[in-house]
């Protein structure tokens, strides 16, 4: 216990030159999808979680790694040997520094952290007020941070969990506890019943993809589509949310998409593709992505290539000539 004392006063003397880069200086808070930052945080990034001093050395030493990942280390392996004082110190200061740090409410590593109520409850209102504060012109910030608790519980097992490998072993794939998916559908009901959709006028950007994805995983898009539609007639959902709502409002109707944002895999399409996804059908193809620039959407092509994905066989002759680049 001595030496990890000793080992933490001496981070503490380095602090200021390993760690002395800011989340202003590279991406807006919230700004991205949530696994592009969960997924530095899996197990196999991790792997010298439980060696205290090897991974101290090995944190002194990377020059590459963010700080903030570096934080997220720390605080790991000081949970791990229950030095709760200083892992809470080391979250805090990932806090100040990632850009996005909504695994921390749900994240099993912390979970002997959670009994000390005070600093956990201090940590929580850290982040939730940070939240606010970029909020800049919101109308509803209250509404606005009621989404962003939703949606860190609608991910929990579609992203985090997942990701970090944390899914209980009697879990049926990725699918939430009937009572925590119930409670979503409720709220998701109870919000778009209120308010319609939440556009980022209302609660900014972060809050309104909550949104946008608590209706996605719900069975209410035939119900609120529609509001997807006046939202993006109002230039107040991003042009993405808006397609894939369309599409899959579509898709579930069993007509074709027209924007190309639902993607398929099957144990069929599997073994003959491995991992990759099929588009599904469309409609008038060979406009497609006349259809996509009119909204402000990528082509399709770069979008199947982000999203590793396959164009079926008949629609090749559409777009062969043009994009031969593209290895199928």
């Amino acid at each position: 216990m001595k030496r990890h004392i000793i080992f933490f006063f001496f981070l503490l003397s380095f602090n200021s030159n390993l760690f002395s880069q800011t989340i202003c200086d590279t991406i807006k808070k919230y700004e991205t999808w949530y696994w592009r930052v969960c997924c530095c945080f899996a197990p196999d990034s991790l792997s010298l979680i439980g060696k205290f001093e090897a991974s101290i050395q090995h944190i002194k030493s990377d020059t590459i790694q963010p700080c903030y990942y570096k934080y997220y280390q720390l605080s790991v392996n000081y949970a791990l040997i229950n030095e709760i004082d200083s892992a809470f110190h080391y979250l805090n200061r990932f806090v100040e520094t990632s850009p996005d740090d909504r695994m921390l409410y749900v994240d099993k590593r912390w979970d002997v952290l959670r009994k000390d109520t005070a600093q956990r409850k201090s940590l929580i209102d850290k982040i939730e007020d940070g939240y606010l504060s970029c909020l800049d012109n919101a109308t509803n910030k209250e509404l606005a941070l009621r989404l962003f608790r939703l949606g860190v519980l609608d991910q929990k097992y579609r992203v985090y969990w997942n990701t970090l490998r944390q899914l209980p072993t009697d879990s049926a794939g990725l699918v939430l506890s009937d009572a925590e998916q119930n409670y979503l559908f409720e709220q998701t009901l109870a919000i778009y019943n209120t308010y319609g959709f939440p556009g980022v006028s209302m609660v900014g950007k972060t809050a309104s993809t909550a949104a946008f994805l608590l209706l996605q995983h719900s069975p209410y898009i035939d119900q609120y589509y529609y509001t997807i539609e006046k939202a993006f007639s109002n230039s107040d959902i991003e042009p993405e949310q808006y397609a894939m709502c369309i599409d899959r409002h579509l898709v579930q109707n069993g007509k074709k998409q027209i924007y190309g944002t639902q993607f398929y895999s099957t144990d069929k399409t599997q073994k003959k593709y491995g991992r990759r996804f099929l588009i599904r059908p469309i409609k008038d193809y060979k406009h497609l992505n006349e259809r996509r620039k009119s909204i402000g959407l990528d082509p399709i092509e770069k979008s199947i290539l982000y999203k590793n994905a396959i164009i079926p066989q008949k629609y090749i002759k559409h777009w062969n000539k043009q994009r031969k680049h593209l290895e199928l």
